[in-house]
């Protein structure tokens, strides 16, 4: 079998090189992801301390399911206030509207400022009059809205029955609008109440994020493992590589000079070519 000339020795030391700088760089690579998902692992176990820090007043509800239920509060309320604007014969289509919305909204935004004002009861710290005076005042405006509300409803129920045959009578009916209002100020209230804070919020939305960004660099850490095996078996079958060993990835050369293979291999050196006497180079 004749021996490989210089430029196949070259080539296939050239081979050899790319080989270890590609498991070099898959290793380093590796080393760079594993300290990335430990870096995002602290991060991660602190934001969690910090939440679970947090007092149960500010754990409460998920804010994006506060928002839900802001939504569902006002869809109560718009039927109910709807038949208390109409009751106003005066006003045109435009005006109508607005003391639809001003109702609608209105109901919300009593039961979601009382829900706050008794959410602040909550918290261990010293109350003042004025946040006593305010909780009441809350209260008393809530229970005047109902009120109110029921008897507009009641008035345009009598009108709007007034000599005709109705399955229910005028106080039913104004009963029953004014129990889905009173629904909705509940939802609004609870909402209040029972929100989460907006450091709960922010801190809940970091462990996302962090959990997210661990969860891509350890898929990225697993492709990168599993292209650094592959090279390894490659560098493993070239000689001259031991797999697990940084060293011996590291020793590249330029393209086009032979390689010195580490851990005890043979190095291949170049021969200097020869002529024979019919001029073929060896």
């Amino acid at each position: 079998m004749t021996s490989p000339t210089y430029q196949q020795r070259v080539y296939r030391n050239d081979d050899h090189a790319a080989i270890l700088d590609k498991v070099h760089r898959s290793q380093l690579r590796v080393a760079d992801l594993e300290h990335t998902c430990a870096a995002d692992e602290v991060q991660i176990r602190a934001a969690q301390t910090r939440f679970d820090a947090l007092p149960a007043y500010d754990r409460g509800w998920m804010l994006e399911l506060i928002a839900v239920l802001a939504l569902l509060a006002i869809v109560l309320e718009w039927f109910p206030a709807r038949m208390m604007s109409l009751v106003f014969f005066f006003a045109s289509a435009v005006e109508l509207q607005a003391l639809t919305a001003a109702f609608a909204f209105g109901g919300f935004l009593l039961g979601l400022m009382l829900g706050e004002l008794a959410r602040r009861h909550r918290q261990p710290q010293r109350h003042a009059v004025l946040d006593t005076v305010c909780f009441l005042l809350a209260g008393v405006a809530v229970v005047a809205f109902l009120a109110v509300g029921f008897a507009l409803r009641y008035g345009y129920a009598q009108a709007s029955t007034d000599g005709a045959v109705a399955a229910i009578g005028p106080m039913v009916q104004a009963a029953a609008l004014t129990t889905l209002a009173f629904i909705g100020i509940v939802i609004a209230f609870t909402s209040g109440y029972h929100r989460e804070s907006f450091d709960s919020l922010r801190l809940r939305w970091r462990l996302s994020r962090l959990r997210g960004e661990l969860r891509t660099n350890e898929a990225h850490l697993a492709a990168t493992q599993h292209e650094l095996a592959a090279a390894e078996r490659a560098a493993t079958v070239a000689g001259g590589y031991a797999p697990g060993t940084l060293g011996a990835a590291a020793e590249t050369v330029a393209p086009g000079s032979p390689v010195a293979p580490a851990n005890g291999a043979v190095a291949v050196e170049p021969s200097v070519p020869t002529v024979s006497g019919n001029g073929v180079y060896h």
